[in-house]
């Protein structure tokens, strides 16, 4: 399919990068690098490869003596960020309030799947990917059949603006009342909206995904799977 063609051409570019590692031979150079680093963590990606690409050559950094420890920090908190909801790791377990008043945590919901979706009232992008959630059968249709959860967060603290901005009726509105998200830098959004797709135990199968079509693809993708997996058997007699 489609997305295992990309997924094999971004594990084909990562294992490229980490072969062919810039070389810290100085001062300069390793600015340089402290500099591209910035910017990749500063952008949505949501592979493996590439999130081991980055950590290998933070590492590397780290374990250079052309750098003094407060030249470090900044690669040292990129490496703590990298490190929060990785993929195939369990994601923090957000609190948040409805609408309602009623307070939430992401471990209460047990679908097969969950989708994130983070978002901020007053961004633009934001408006015109609610209006598409508005018409997309697919979620709907897996909400429906009790396959998925989607869970709108806001991570900001202005109560008005997201009390004023409802969402369709199959997701969960939530806020992040207490700011942890925010305060605490609990998840990497590097960008507004973006998705992250959990499954049923909270594990991270995809994050820092901007694009709904690509969520799309991914949630076909991982539903198909999770239906062919062979149903377990109870071997107690």
């Amino acid at each position: 399919m489609k997305i295992r063609y990309i997924a094999l051409f971004l594990a084909l570019v990562s294992s490229w990068l980490v072969k062919a590692q810039p070389q810290l031979n100085d001062r300069k150079s390793c600015d340089r690098v402290i500099a591209d680093m910035e910017k990749r963590l500063n952008a949505p990606f949501s592979s493996t490869q590439q999130e081991d690409s980055c950590l290998y050559i933070l590492n590397q950094l780290m374990s250079s003596n052309l750098l003094s420890k407060i030249d470090k920090l900044l690669p040292e908190y990129m490496i703590e960020t990298l490190n929060k909801n990785r993929l195939e790791s369990t994601a923090e377990d957000i609190e948040f309030v409805t609408t309602d008043g009623l307070s939430h945590r992401l471990s209460e919901y047990k679908t097969p799947l969950k989708l994130l979706y983070f978002n901020d009232p007053d961004c633009d992008a934001c408006a015109l990917v609610k209006a598409r959630l508005d018409t997309t059968s697919l979620l709907k249709q897996m909400v429906e059949q009790q396959l998925l959860t989607v869970i709108a967060v806001y991570t900001l603290d202005n109560e008005n603006a997201w009390r004023k901005t409802p969402m369709p009726a199959y997701i969960v509105n939530g806020w992040d009342q207490a700011q942890r998200i925010e305060n605490e830098e609990t998840f990497l959004l590097p960008t507004m909206p973006v998705f992250y797709i959990l499954d049923s135990s909270n594990i991270v199968k995809v994050k820092n995904e901007p694009s709904l079509n690509n969520i799309a693809s991914y949630l076909k993708e991982l539903s198909s799977h999770k239906a062919g997996q062979p149903q377990c058997r109870d071997n107690k007699k």
